[in-house]
């Protein structure tokens, strides 16, 4: 582990805990009497702090360091969507670092001048005292327990600060070190490749970068065998669509996709001797690890998404005879059944799937109508869909895995593939519970409605998030302005 990893490690998950305990004990000490003792646990205190500064400036150098090398070699980084908002995130880090580091040495300073250098100039005795030792010695009493408050009041606000700190647990460069902080200003509204083109479109661009990488090695790895009759764009996308859908279900139903399955699958979309490599990383720099990674971030930030492929999957395992009479479409819709806080926008995805091979450029209107008044109320989006496929079920039950017939993470992949789906997104404007009316409609005749709502709520995080820091940053201003009232009225 190299420096510059132990100190954000150290900044993650030790500083923290020592910025919240510290304060405590030193308190405990102080009202002991114990002052030397706790002057060296409040030094331990701006050191820890210092942490947080040398973090903040390893990540903004190295990002700018990283930035300017692609920028050299021909590649201007600074271009690309979403780039801006990392580098004012990682500046923001910086900000809120020094800010804490300046609070904690300020408070240091403060201590020392009210527990050991003002009570150097109180006299040994207040008899027979002249004016101007009189006057020293009012102040004193005066202003000593003012700083002291003001001190404690700073680690406060330096406690509000850090509760505002947001710390990527990689450096910035790094593929997926920005994907918990990240959030895209854009989102398509048509996914043709439903799991590709939602989960590229919320990466951050570091990532995303590296993921156009990734996408490279799956394309000089390719199995000739599979989708061999297709052309070699079909190909790269279905074989990177397939790859994505076996990392998520191996996590998410490992106990019917195992480690075993995981690999002869992946041995069909690419070369044996490439599997190996591919999954360590060594031609993209993104392993299965990041893969990994990236799947548990986008599952509770658009759970939408992984919703609708759950519920296909429920349809091929139970209902795959209902699904193989349907010979009109299919159609799922998938909302968040809770979103918490009112920041981001929360999404609304509808999947169809063409299953009527007599209908070639299928033009279908998708709507979406709230119900309140003053939300956002009609939405609505026209797309051709897929050309329906024949997906080969000739029973009402087929395998999960097989390499000898259909089965059900092949027709899984294809129906991904050849589905289509529309994404809107929706501004939280109030916290309650949001109702809408969806509906499909082709040739101005409706063929599906259904209606749906999402609930808009606060948890713990949103209040610790939204008032924590606020309300600790104002109560370090408020004590030694109330401690300063006090002693001047002599309470």
């Amino acid at each position: 582990m190299s420096v510059g990893s132990f100190i954000n490690t150290y900044c993650r998950r030790y500083a923290p805990i020592i910025m919240l305990i510290l304060p405590f004990v030193i308190i405990l000490l102080i009202v002991g009497e114990f002052q030397e003792a706790a002057a060296l646990l409040w030094f331990f205190l701006f050191l820890n702090s210092i942490a947080f500064l040398i973090n903040a400036l390893n990540i903004i150098k190295g990002f700018n360091r990283e930035a300017a090398k692609r920028a050299e070699s021909g590649f201007p980084v600074d271009s690309l969507e979403g780039f801006s908002s990392v580098k004012s995130f990682n500046t923001q880090v910086f900000l809120n670092s020094s800010l804490i580091t300046g609070a904690i040495f300020l408070s240091f300073i403060f201590y020392l001048l009210a527990a050991i250098i003002l009570p150097g100039l109180q006299p040994e005795s207040t008899q027979n005292l002249s004016g101007v030792e009189q006057l020293i010695n009012d102040l004193v009493i005066i202003l000593q327990p003012t700083i002291l408050w003001s001190a404690l009041g700073l680690v406060l606000i330096a406690i509000g600060m850090w509760l505002l700190l947001k710390i990527p647990d990689k450096p910035a460069f790094q593929p997926g070190a920005m994907l918990k902080y990240y959030t895209p200003k854009s989102v398509p509204m048509s996914l043709d490749n439903l799991l590709s083109d939602s989960i590229l479109s919320f990466l951050d661009p570091i990532t995303r970068i590296k993921m156009d990488e990734w996408t490279e090695s799956i394309r000089v790895s390719l199995n000739p065998y599979f989708e061999s009759l297709s052309d070699e764009t079909t190909r790269l996308e279905r074989a990177r669509e397939k790859i994505l859908l076996l990392f998520y279900l191996k996590n998410r139903v490992s106990a019917l996709l195992t480690e075993e399955i995981f690999i002869t699958e992946l041995k069909e979309v690419l070369l044996e001797e490439k599997v190996n490599d591919f999954l360590e990383g060594k031609d993209s720099g993104i392993d299965s690890t990041i893969i990994e990674d990236v799947f548990e971030r986008l599952t509770t930030q658009i759970p939408e998404v992984f919703k609708v492929i759950d519920r296909l999957l429920i349809d091929l395992v139970d209902n795959l005879k209902a699904f193989r009479d349907n010979k009109d479409i299919w159609v799922s819709v998938s909302t968040p059944d809770i979103v918490y806080g009112n920041q981001d926008p929360f999404r609304i995805l509808i999947f169809a799937l063409n299953k009527d091979k007599a209908k070639i450029n299928r033009l279908i209107t998708f709507h979406v109508n709230g119900v309140q008044s003053g939300f956002m109320e009609k939405q609505q989006y026209n797309l051709v869909l897929d050309d329906a496929e024949d997906f080969n079920i000739s029973t009402d039950s087929v395998p999960f895995s097989s390499s000898d017939t259909t089965d059900i993470l092949t027709l899984l992949s294809q129906i991904l593939q050849v589905g289509d789906a529309v994404w809107f997104s929706f501004e939280r404007r109030a916290f309650k519970n949001h109702l809408f009316n969806i509906f499909l409609t082709e040739n101005n005749s409706g063929i599906y409605s259904k209606t749906t709502s999402v609930t808009v709520s606060r948890d713990k995080m949103f209040y610790i998030n939204e008032y924590g820091g606020r309300v600790s940053a104002l109560g370090g201003v408020v004590v030694p302005v109330v401690s300063f009232i006090l002693s001047f009225i002599g309470l």
